[in-house]
């Protein structure tokens, strides 16, 4: 009995130094359905000006590359409001929607017109593009040493009339502000 505790604490101590026994590790979580829990936890942490919203249309310009995990995320509620995911090609039925993503296989000039043409309407615009908020997104996803991080341009948030939660704000890797909310 004594050999097996011991074995055993060897055993133990050997899979720490080593690395976690891969029969107890799980599966790493694909990219896209990280993306789609992160863009439905943006929801739940955004409050627009119209709080009388009754359906919180997620619009995706062009092409879903999110795919399956985004749709997984359609009729769920937030505060007594139904998820209506939407896909969209023309830049003048983006007003229309509470959130907008625009996918990394937009050209950076592309988001620039529509993220212009979306001002003064209160959307929320996210991608997954390179350098997005450069191009006048408010939230930019991206992979920080494989991990999926996220930059927040908290000045065009807040021009639009839309506000985050300070727990969102805190998680974000940078928020980009005149002066800093967190």
């Amino acid at each position: 009995m004594k050999y097996r505790v011991f074995f055993l604490s060897i055993w133990v101590l050997l899979s720490f130094v080593v690395g976690i026994n891969p029969a107890f590790a799980r599966p790493p979580v694909p990219e896209k359905s990280m993306k789609a829990a992160y863009l439905y936890n943006f929801l739940l942490f955004t409050a627009w000006p119209t709080s009388t919203i009754r359906k919180l249309n997620l619009c995706v310009y062009e092409t879903n590359t999110i795919g399956q995990p985004l749709i997984d995320i359609q009729n769920r509620t937030i505060k007594e409001t139904t998820i209506v995911i939407k896909l969209i090609s023309d830049i003048n039925s983006l007003a229309e929607c509470q959130v907008v993503f625009l996918p990394d296989i937009l050209t950076s000039q592309t988001i620039l017109e529509i993220t212009k043409s979306l001002e003064k309407h209160s959307v929320l615009t996210i991608s997954d593009h390179p350098n997005a908020t450069q191009s006048g997104v408010m939230i930019s996803l991206f992979l920080d040493n494989n991990k999926l991080a996220f930059d927040i341009d908290y000045d065009a948030i807040k021009n639009e009339g839309i506000e985050l939660s300070s727990k969102l704000l805190r998680l974000a890797k940078n928020v980009h502000a005149e002066e800093n909310p967190k």
